[in-house]
C-alpha cells in the first residue's frame, strides 16, 4: 500500500483507477482521485494499457512507443499552460499502485494552490478514444470543483471537458469524456490530460 505524509492542515486530492479508452478493446487508463485532508490534497491512481498484455511502464525516451507513460504531479500557484513534466515524476511503483482501481491512492497536497495531477500516454494513430479519471478529494467539489482537461495542441492550451461541482469530500467520483476527433490532441502519438482542484485554505 502507498503511503504519502501528509502535514496538518493540507487539503489532498487523490487519484485512483482513470482510463483513456481507446478503440474497442485498446484502452489506456487514467484513474486519479481526490480526497481532501486537513490541507488539501489531490491523489490519483492511473492504469494505462494499449492492449490486455501491455503493462505500465514509466519510459522517458526521445521518440515515444507503445508502453510510454510519463505521469507527474505538483501543487501550482498558477496553472502551467504547457505539458512540461510537473514537480514530481511518479516512480514506476505510484505508476503500478494507480494502474488499477484498488483504493490506492497517489496524493498531491495543497495550501491555496492548485493541486494537480498530469498524464502523457502514447496512443499512436487512433482515431478516438475515452478519458476517464476515478478519484476523491478531501476537499469537497462544492467548495471547489475539479475540472478534467486535455492538451489541444492546435490552440497551444488546456481545454476543459468535464468537472465536478457537487461530489463532498472523501467520496470517489468520475470525469470522463469521449474525444471522437483526435488530431487536435495527439502530439509525437501522446496525448496529455491532468485533473486538478484548487486547494482553497
Amino acid at each position: 500500500m502507498f503511503y504519502l505524509k501528509q502535514e496538518t492542515g493540507d487539503y489532498i486530492l487523490q487519484e485512483t483507477g482513470d482510463k483513456i479508452i481507446l478503440q474497442e478493446m485498446t484502452s489506456v487508463s487514467l484513474s486519479p482521485s481526490l480526497s481532501p485532508s486537513l490541507s488539501p490534497s489531490l491523489s490519483e491512481s492511473i492504469s494505462v494499457s494499449l492492449s490486455p498484455s501491455i503493462s505500465i511502464s514509466l519510459s522517458i525516451s526521445p521518440s515515444p512507443s507503445a508502453g510510454y507513460t510519463v505521469y507527474s504531479r505538483g501543487d501550482e500557484v498558477g496553472l502551467p499552460t504547457n505539458t512540461n513534466d510537473l514537480e514530481t515524476v511518479y516512480s514506476d511503483a505510484e505508476e503500478v499502485s494507480v494502474s488499477t482501481r484498488n483504493e490506492v491512492y497517489v496524493g498531491q497536497t495543497g495550501i491555496l494552490q492548485n493541486m494537480v495531477h498530469q498524464f502523457k500516454t502514447f496512443v499512436d494513430s487512433e482515431t478516438f478514444f475515452t478519458v476517464e479519471w476515478e478519484g476523491r478529494s478531501s476537499l469537497s467539489c462544492v467548495e471547489s470543483p475539479t475540472y478534467l482537461q486535455i492538451f489541444n495542441h492546435t490552440d497551444n492550451a488546456w481545454e476543459t471537458i468535464d468537472s465536478n461541482t457537487v461530489t463532498p469530500q472523501d467520496i470517489n467520483f468520475e470525469l470522463t469524456k469521449k474525444i471522437r476527433s483526435v488530431s487536435d490532441y495527439v502530439n509525437g502519438g501522446v496525448v496529455s490530460c491532468r485533473v486538478y482542484q484548487y486547494a482553497t485554505e
